[in-house]
């Protein structure tokens, strides 16, 4: 018997929202996004994290929709015909020898 994949059909939002609930802290963050909750603290502390995020009193704070956002930003980017496949200029005419 063959082994089938089965990939949800659903937007990254309603997926994630079956799952977290709307807004989210750094360790589920960290468990959506595959990164870890020292690496996301860290950039949040240079500014440079790319998931916007807010502070309710000393908590931080992400929004699901954001976090889903990123996520088809990063699929979007990683299937797009630019990046996928080998990168080769056209071929150039070969004069006669």
């Amino acid at each position: 018997m063959g082994c089938a994949l089965n990939f949800p059909t659903k937007s990254s939002l309603e997926y994630l929202a079956s799952r977290y609930p709307p807004s989210l802290n750094v360790k589920q963050v960290g468990e959506i996004t595959s990164g870890s909750v020292d690496a996301i603290r860290n950039a949040l502390s240079r500014g440079c994290y790319p998931i916007p995020s807010f502070k309710i009193g000393r908590k931080r704070v992400f929004r699901l929709v954001d976090v889903a956002a990123y996520l088809d930003q990063q699929f979007a980017a990683t299937n797009s015909p630019t990046t996928s496949g080998p990168h080769r200029l056209p071929a150039q005419p070969q004069g006669d020898r």
